[in-house]
């Protein structure tokens, strides 16, 4: 009997994870607002205004994750997505350092405000897919936020 009653609660735990895990989702203006920092960031650098640009992005990713903490009671992490973020960062550095070596090395003008066009879509997409993977380790009875 108190197994029974026992697997019920645990069942009815699920459920509730499950129906939380759903209704996790970043506010629009979180990955946007990264993405518009990052993007600033790198026409700054390309525009030879870097630091105006660099330190606006530092803080606004501070600014923006306190605000995310603040709003939603979660941190942006999640272990499982942590080998995708990476990926992409690497990709996301191997286009600055191929724009960096174009605009410098090469001459060409506005290489690195392109690549910043393809980061912060990148930051956009990773932002996407860590909310997912925070989302699906949720319903598998994981706590990555301290929930």
């Amino acid at each position: 009997m108190e197994s029974d009653s026992a697997r019920i609660a645990l069942e009815g735990v699920a459920e509730v994870r499950a129906r939380v895990a759903d209704r996790i989702v970043s506010p629009w203006w979180y990955h946007y607002g990264f993405a518009a920092a990052i993007l600033l960031a790198y026409v700054s650098i390309s525009f030879r205004f870097a630091s105006y640009g660099v330190p606006f992005l530092t803080i606004a990713a501070v600014g923006l994750t306190v605000a995310l903490k603040r709003t939603t009671g979660i941190e942006p992490r999640a272990p499982r997505a942590t080998r995708a973020v990476v990926a992409w960062s690497l990709v996301a550095l191997a286009l600055t350092v191929v724009a960096m070596a174009l605009e410098w090395g090469g001459g060409v003008k506005g290489a690195v405000a392109v690549a910043g066009v393809a980061v912060a879509a990148i930051a956009v997409v990773a932002g996407h897919r860590t909310d997912r993977a925070l989302r699906r380790e949720l319903r598998d009875g994981h706590d990555p936020a301290g929930l």
